[in-house]
C-alpha cells in the first residue's frame, strides 16, 4: 500500500480542494479518479513520489509540466464554458422554459423559466438564473423544456340535413372535400376541423366526429339511420 492524494477543482469557486490521503493501491485510486472525472470535475491524483496523474492517464513530475498541464486543462474548460454560455444566449433568451436538475444524474427535475442571460462566472463556469432559485445555477444543470407535441385536431364528417337523402335513393349526403359538393360514400367525404366548420357554419349540416362515422361499419349510410343517430329531433313549440 502507498499514500496517494486526490485533488479536485471546485467548479463553483475555481479553487483546488484537497480531498484527503489514502493508503491504497494504484488501481483503487484510478477508480476514484475516474469516478470524479465522470461527475464532470477537474481532478488529478498525486502519487507518493509526487507524480501528477490526470484522468486520461497522462502523468508528469513537478517541474516537468505538471502545473502547466493542469492550467491547460482549465483553459480548455473555461473556453468550452464560455462557448456554452454564448450558444445558450443565442438560442435561449430570458424567459425560456427549462428543467432544472439540482443534482446531476438525479431523476428529480424542477420546471421553471430562466430570468437572465447566461454568463461566465469566475472565468470558468457557465451560469444562468432561474425562477424560484436564488443566485445562479450551472448551465450543466439546466435543459430546455421541449414543448409537448400539439395534439392532432379533431376531424368531422359534415352531414347535409338540407339535401339528404340523395334524390332517387335513401342515402345520406356528406360534404365532399374542400366543400366541393356532396357525396354518398363516407370514404370519399371530406374531413373538416372545428375551425373550418365555424368559419363556414351552415344550420343545415351536422358535424359528425370521424370516429363516430367510422363506427357505422358501412360507407353508404341510409338517411334514416344517419338522421336517427346524429340529427337532434326538433321539438315543436307549444
Amino acid at each position: 500500500m502507498s499514500t496517494y492524494r486526490l485533488w479536485v477543482c471546485d467548479q463553483e469557486s475555481g479553487r483546488d480542494i484537497f480531498t484527503g490521503e489514502e493508503d491504497a493501491d494504484h488501481s483503487h485510486m484510478k477508480q476514484r479518479l475516474a469516478a470524479e472525472a465522470f461527475r464532470g470535475r477537474d481532478v488529478w491524483l498525486i502519487w507518493p513520489d509526487g507524480t501528477k496523474e490526470l484522468p486520461d492517464g497522462s502523468t508528469s513530475k513537478d517541474g516537468e509540466g505538471g502545473a502547466d498541464a493542469i492550467n491547460d486543462l482549465r483553459e480548455v474548460k473555461a473556453s468550452l464554458e464560455e462557448m456554452l454560455a454564448q450558444r445558450w444566449n443565442e438560442a435561449c433568451p430570458a424567459g425560456t422554459a427549462v428543467l432544472y436538475q439540482p443534482v446531476l444524474g438525479d431523476s428529480r427535475l424542477i420546471e421553471t423559466v430562466t430570468r437572465s442571460e447566461a454568463w461566465l462566472m469566475g472565468g470558468h463556469s457557465a451560469m444562468v438564473m432561474v425562477k424560484g432559485i436564488s443566485g445562479g445555477v450551472s448551465l450543466r444543470h439546466v435543459m430546455v423544456k421541449v414543448p409537448e407535441p400539439a395534439s392532432a385536431p379533431e376531424l368531422f364528417f359534415l352531414l347535409s340535413v338540407k339535401h339528404s337523402p340523395m334524390p332517387g335513393s335513401d342515402l345520406a349526403l356528406w360534404w365532399a372535400p374542400h366543400r366541393a359538393g356532396y357525396v354518398t360514400d363516407l370514404r370519399r367525404a371530406g374531413q373538416y376541423t372545428r375551425a373550418e366548420i365555424d368559419s363556414a357554419w351552415d344550420y343545415a349540416i351536422v358535424a359528425v366526429p370521424v370516429d363516430e362515422g367510422l363506427k357505422l361499419s358501412r360507407s353508404l349510410v341510409p338517411w334514416e339511420m344517419a338522421r336517427e343517430k346524429f340529427v337532434q329531433p326538433v321539438v315543436a313549440a307549444p
